[in-house]
């Protein structure tokens, strides 16, 4: 019996990966705003995202959800839409599917009577590109500091998933880790397993002498007065989900190094991340679609 049809729209290198596995288990349909050249036979072009979503069962979105207005992050470069008109077009009770939901999709779900699916919500898919996020954070450390990583001070605030991948990667390098936690369940996790568990009111003096800074808490961790404290040469990356933890306005105006980390698994690890992410997608759809 054929499968229903799939709507795939925008997304980066994840979703190529994600729409080829899909492909290999027989789900076929319309991709919008994916190059052509990466699409399988079977999976047709479309020229809007209505025609895409048209009649379709289930869609796949880009890992980082839509953006304002229906915005789909996309490798083609164009700033192309997802709107309310293109989601009239898709068949009640169909099932959405991507990394996390964001604030545009929950009403179009509920304005079609939409399912969604928010693959960070499983632990399947959280764990393990949490830790391709690590990776990915490592490399970007290494690429734009001038020192090593290696005997370097580093300091990772919040032990989360993230937190914890990082850190171990990190001591791994033979890099001085210090964790700083508001909790105390992660906290006493972190120095059951060996690392420097510093009081997060200490966390402006001990910015003074960090060479590397990994910020993973989502909420504004870095604000302008923290800021001020980073020396010259260190560096913040921000791995945070959104919101973020860094005041961007403030970092701008600061002689301070502070780039955003977000969606590192997609620049890093594409492959994987797909993988990972098909595998979790392929399974709902199964049940969803039977």
């Amino acid at each position: 019996m054929a499968k229903q049809k799939i709507a795939f729209l925008g997304g980066d290198k994840r979703n190529v990966y994600i729409l080829r596995r899909l492909w290999e288990l027989g789900y076929r349909g319309s991709a919008f705003a994916i190059p052509p050249q990466f699409l399988p036979p079977g999976v047709d072009f479309a020229e809007s995202a209505g025609e895409a979503l048209s009649r379709a069962a289930a869609v796949v979105l880009p890992v980082g959800g839509l953006g304002p207005a229906g915005y789909l992050p996309n490798l083609l470069g164009d700033p192309v839409y997802a709107g309310a008109e293109d989601w009239a077009e898709i068949m009640p009770g169909a099932v959405v599917l991507t990394g996390v939901c964001g604030e545009y999709l929950p009403d179009i779900a509920k304005a079609h009577d939409l399912r969604m699916v928010s693959a960070m919500d499983y632990e399947e898919v959280a764990q393990p590109l949490a830790a391709a996020t690590a990776e990915g954070a490592l490399a970007m450390a290494i690429s734009l500091s001038e020192g090593l990583l290696a005997a370097s001070r580093c300091l990772v605030v919040g032990y989360g998933r993230i937190g914890r991948e990082l850190s171990r990667r990190l001591r791994a390098l033979s890099a001085e880790v210090i964790v700083f936690n508001r909790g105390s369940r992660r906290g006493n996790r972190a120095r059951a397993e060996g690392f420097d568990l510093a009081p997060w009111q200490d966390l402006p003096e001990r910015l003074e002498q960090a060479d590397h800074i990994f910020s993973t808490v989502p909420a504004l961790v870095f604000d302008r007065e923290l800021l001020r404290r980073i020396p010259d040469g260190a560096l913040l990356i921000d791995l945070a989900s959104s919101p973020g933890g860094v005041d961007w306005a403030a970092a701008a105006e600061l002689p301070v190094q502070a780039v955003p980390g977000n969606g590192l698994p997609g620049k890093y690890a594409p492959a994987f991340a797909g993988r990972v992410m098909a595998g979790l997608y392929g399974r709902i759809l199964a049940e969803s679609l039977s």
